[in-house]
Order: C-alpha cells, then structure tokens, then sequence
C-alpha cells in the first residue's frame, strides 16, 4: 500500500473528497458494489429541493408507472367519495341504480373532471359539485403537466452505462507500482471526451482507538481520451 501511495500525485493526506471520512467499525466501505453511496441522508422536508421530481426522474420504470396508477387512482377515489357524499342529485345523466352503481358513475365523472375530457353525459349540477369539479380540473391539468415533465425528463436523460472489470491488480507498470483495471462501454453508443478520476480511501489510526479515513487522488496514465467505444 505505500508503494502504491507513493505513485500518487497528490502530497496532501487524508484530502476529504467529500466523502464521510468516519471509519466506523462495520462501516468501511463508502462506496457499494453497485455504485451507489454507503450514507444515509437525513431530512425532514419529503418535497424539499423537489426531491419528488427528482425520484420520479430517476427511480424505474415499473416504480414510475406503479406511483403514476396509483396516484391517478387515489385521486379519483377522492373526488368520487365526495361526489357520492354529496348526493345523486349534485350530477346531472347518471342512471338510477344501487349504492355501487351511483359510487361507479361518480368515479367515471371524476376521472373525465380530472383529465378535462368531459363527455358531456355526466356534468355537475349546483354550486357546490361546480367548485368540486372546477378544483378536481385544476388539480388534473396540474398533475398532467408534470406528469409531462417527468416523461420528457426521463426520456431526454443521457444514459451510460460503464462495466468496470470483476478485480483490480497491483503490479509493476513503467518502474512503478500501479493500481490496474479495465472499464468498457456496456452501450452500442460512443461515449465522447471521456475522463476519469480514480481515488484511493484507506483507514488510518490516529491512536486512542480512534480511526480515520483517508483520501488521495490518483495518477492515471490517461485521464482523458477522445472516444470511448469499447474499452
């Protein structure tokens, strides 16, 4: 390990990359296998630094379209429980039926309120299921236009997708000892100018039973090429 530090660039120990640099017992890996952070991010604002928007961009497909049914559905269950509660009588064109029949024709109405269409065959009647459904359409060209940025977000995102190679080696490289590994272009694109920066984390004790993480920054043979195609 100190052979290999010495190669390194860098002369500054232990520079904090911003990374956590407490060497926790149980808790020395920064960074897991699949590239996500070994942190936990603690707020108490759920729709702060529009962190929903942010995980509607990134999250999967099957969660996005899970939460895009599954809040067009609650939302319509609202707004037909209100309609319901407020009588049969509050919207014009629905037939006469049982409980479940009403309760199926006030969701219908909510669904064409809540996405604009409005058929024409079921439409409010009174001042009260008027606001209802002048709020249920605004709500709905709300959340549709979102629902449109979120699309185009994730549709318009860069996507890469780098293969980094099962283990790395330290061997002997040009009268050094040199930390070695591949990484390849898992994508049919070609990625351009790419650049890369690689650094190396080790625990320290600073005595007293305490521990300390570490930080330098590597000295790559290349930090930069033109065209990324394989690897």
């Amino acid at each position: 390990m100190s052979k290999l530090r010495d190669a390194f660039s860098r002369q500054t120990t232990g520079e904090d990359i911003g990374l956590d640099r407490t060497a926790a017992k149980g808790r020395q890996r920064t960074i897991n296998t699949d590239g996500s952070y070994n942190m936990q991010r603690i707020t108490g604002r759920f729709m702060g630094n529009f962190y929903l928007y942010h995980w509607l961009i990134t999250t999967s497909w099957k969660n996005f379209w899970l939460f895009a049914f599954f809040y067009y559905g609650i939302m319509n269950l609202v707004f037909a429980s209100i309609y319901f509660l407020l009588g049969p009588d509050t919207l014009g064109g629905m037939q006469q039926g049982g409980k479940l029949t009403q309760f199926m024709y006030c969701y219908f109405f909510s669904a064409q309120s809540f996405t604009t269409v409005g058929y024409g065959g079921l439409h409010p009647v009174g001042k009260i299921s008027n606001v209802v459904a002048t709020i249920e359409a605004f709500i709905g060209v709300m959340t549709f236009a979102v629902a449109t940025g979120t699309l185009f977000g994730r549709f318009s995102k860069p996507v890469s997708r780098i293969k980094y190679s099962a283990n790395a080696i330290i061997a002997p490289f040009k009268n050094i000892t040199a930390l070695q590994f591949m990484v390849a272009n898992e994508l049919d694109n070609t990625l351009m100018d790419m650049e890369a920066r690689v650094n190396l984390s080790w625990v320290e004790d600073e005595g007293n039973g305490k521990s300390i993480r570490r930080f330098e920054q590597a000295k790559l043979e290349y930090e930069k090429i033109a065209m990324f195609p394989t690897s």
